[in-house]
Order: structure tokens, then sequence, then C-alpha cells
């Protein structure tokens, strides 16, 4: 049974010449509304400051200083659940369960798109702009839920028990990668291989490689490290992550150097490029981020690494392994292990899977980490 309910509150002070109203604004007003809202009592007013969804975009990207792909999954998540070309003009009190529609999503897609637009609106109504968020319960409204997390392709590394498993998937794949370059003449003289390998050996996310290749100075190759920002740096945040920079990273970054004139907003497009490459040399079972898990688990059956820090490891990945106030503490990033677990991953893929006598030369002269220790 639903409760029908209009009020109008008014506060006076007890003198003649003096009377507040409460309006809808007020904040306490809001929250009353919400759970009156909730319980399901109708005809409550409105608040007054009520927008489009185009202004609470602007606020919330404001507020939460969100970077061109998170701005991207806010319009995707709203355009897609609500399927209007005119979206950005609706009124945000205007947004019910009537204008949803979920046909033609997977259930994951659809968790994604409903947790963004909830945050949103969640960020409404602690504004005051809403007084209730109608998308509140949405996982039983609507019976989503998020499905077992699907691990990215990374021939089946899982299963790797002994280093020799490793080496014995490795070498057709580099046998197969080499030689392969790019049709476009824009980047003819970027050698797949070293593209490969770069990204391999620095475990870094697709976005990332394309970073520190664009952004790669000398000075950076003197100090062996280049600071770049990661998908938990907000827009117009400071780089937050320190990469290690060995001789050989040094080298590929020069060698694949006119990849740097890739616009940012092209880095996507290029990498499927790059997959495309792949599968035209028959390899289907890596995804590019896979290759994250390959380092991650050759890493531990090296005898070269088994002695580093497990946090090095998971650093070296920009893995936040550690509670806030542990990081507030210890602040190091494991620089000089990480530089020596780079090294060693280095000579395994290029002197063990690639043979490449002329890059492992440069690997096994590498005496930087000895310099800093002397």
């Amino acid at each position: 049974m639903k409760i029908s309910l209009n009020i109008t509150v008014d506060i006076c002070t007890g003198d003649e010449n003096h009377k507040y109203e409460i309006s809808p604004d007020n904040e306490k007003i809001v929250q009353l509304l919400g759970l009156l809202s909730e319980l399901g009592v109708a005809n409550l007013p409105k608040t007054s400051k009520s927008v489009t969804v185009r202004e609470l975009f602007d606020l919330y990207i404001a507020d939460r200083m969100l970077k061109n792909n998170s701005v991207i999954s806010l319009h995707n998540a709203f355009k897609k659940l609500i399927r209007r070309d005119d979206y950005l003009n609706i009124d945000i009190s205007e947004l019910s369960h009537s204008m949803i529609i979920t046909d033609g999503l997977t259930m994951n897609t659809k968790y994604h798109y409903f947790s963004v637009m909830v945050a949103v609106l969640n960020f409404a109504v602690k504004k005051g702009y809403l007084s209730f968020n109608f998308l509140k319960d949405f996982r039983e409204y609507y019976g989503v839920r998020k499905e077992k997390y699907s691990m990215r392709k990374a021939f089946s590394c899982e299963n790797w028990i002994i280093v020799d498993d490793a080496v014995a998937v490795l070498k057709p794949f580099f046998l197969a990668v080499q030689g392969g370059n790019f049709e476009s003449e824009k980047y003819q003289k970027v050698s797949l291989y070293y593209l490969i390998l770069l990204h391999m050996i620095l475990g870094t996310r697709i976005s990332e490689t394309l970073r520190v290749i664009r952004n790669f100075t000398p000075e950076d190759g003197i100090a062996h490290y280049i600071y770049i920002e990661t998908k938990t740096c907000k827009l117009d945040e400071k780089a937050n992550f320190r990469v290690v920079l060995s001789d050989i990273a040094i080298y590929l970054i020069n060698a694949v150097k006119p990849i740097e004139k890739i616009k940012v907003k092209a880095g996507s497009n290029f990498w499927c490029t790059v997959r495309n490459l792949l599968k035209r040399r028959g390899i289907d079972d890596l995804s590019l981020h896979g290759t994250r898990a390959i380092l991650r688990t050759v890493v531990d059956l090296l005898a070269e690494t088994k002695g580093i820090n497990p946090l090095a490891k998971e650093v070296y990945l920009s893995h936040e392994v550690r509670g806030m106030v542990e990081r507030c503490y210890q602040r190091q990033d494991f620089f000089v292990e990480r530089y020596r677990l780079q090294i060693a991953y280095a000579k395994f893929l290029i002197g063990t899977c690639c043979e490449d006598n002329e890059l492992l030369n440069i690997v096994i002269n590498d005496c930087y980490i000895g310099k800093i220790m002397d």
C-alpha cells in the first residue's frame, strides 16, 4: 500500500515579524524526502535544484577529476541504458525505471553500466539535486550480478610448473613475431618484435607502454627511469608511477620511437593493429594485457628472481598491495630490486627465448645497479 502525502513546513520563532519557511532544497528536507520516497510515499515535492544529465555530468567530472577514458565510460553507461539521443538533455528528476533498456547487453556489461549510473546519481543525491536514487537496488530490481572475472589470455601460463614450460611456449612465439612490420607507411620502420619485447619487459599496461615511448627523453635515459600516469591517476595530477628503465629498455624505446607520433586518442586503434598483426602470425591465445601475467608467473620460476621481495614484484606491475597507512610510512618503490628483476627477466626473454645475441650483450653489460651500489 502506498501513502500519498503533501507537506508544507513552516518554522516560526514566535516573533510575528520573523517567519521562516524550509524549502525542498534544504539539506535535511532533501534527506527526509529521500527517506519518504524510499518508504513508498508518493506526490512528494521536488527539489528546485533539478538539473539536466549534461549539467550533472559537468559537476561530477569536475568533482572527481575524471580522465578522458572515464568520461567516455560515463557517457556510454547512460547512453546504452537510456538509449535516447537526447539523454544529455533529460532532467535528472525525470529519470526512472521505465527509461532503462537492458536488451542485448551481457551481464557484466549491465553490471558495469548500472554501477556507473548509480555512482553518478548517488552524487546527485549527496549534492541535493535528487531526493532519492531510484537505481539504488538495481541488483535485485534487474537481477543483475557480477559474473566471475575471466582472466586475460596469457598462453595458459597458469599451467606452467617449471621455467622450461615457459620456454616451450615463448620460443615459438618470438620466432613468429620476429620480422613482423607494420603495413602503414608511417610505422614501417617499427619492428613488431622490438615493440612486443619492450612491452613485455616493462610489464606496463598498453596505454602506459605508449606513454613511456611518447614521453621518454635523454634525461630519462640517464636517470634510468621515467614517471608516468597509471589508471589510478586522476586528471591533471602528477605522474604517479616510476617505471624502471634498464639499458635494454632504453635501447628498445629508441628503436620504436616513431610510435611516439601516435595521438593519444588513436592509441587504442594502434594496439588493435598490433593485435591483428599477431593474429595473422597465428597468435590468438595471448592478450596484450596477458603479458603482465606471463611476467609475474615467470619471475617466480626463475632462480635469479626467487630472492626478490614479493612486494617488489607486485610494485613492478604498479599494483597497490599495501594498506594506506603502510604506504604513508613505507614509501620506497623498490627501485633496485625492480631493476634487478627487469635485467633477469630481459635476460630470460632475449637470451633463452629469443636467442638474440645482439640484444643479449646489452643486457649482460648493464652495470647501472653496480654503479649505484658502489
